[in-house]
């Protein structure tokens, strides 16, 4: 293994707060949490008998999302 440099480590550490200029970062738009009127129309598509893939379609979510609402009522009405 090499002999640790400072002078070699700064100017690399240096170099790290320039990567901006030289790759911009494009920042995507996150919606964030859902709506209660959201999460209602998610609950009464899924006692209509939609899949979670439907539901995620048809009101453009993240399917990840429509489970998240549907595991978090599951557990409402366990406890």
């Amino acid at each position: 293994m090499k002999e640790f440099n400072p002078k070699r480590f700064y100017i690399a550490t240096q170099a790290l707060k320039k990567l901006h200029r030289y790759y911009p970062q494009t920042y995507v738009e996150r919606r964030g949490v859902i709506s209660e009127k959201q999460v209602e129309r998610v609950i009464e598509l899924i006692n209509k008998g939609y899949k979670q893939a439907e539901i995620a379609r048809m009101l453009e979510l993240a399917p990840s999302t429509v489970y998240n609402v549907e595991r978090r009522r599951m557990r409402a009405i366990q406890t």
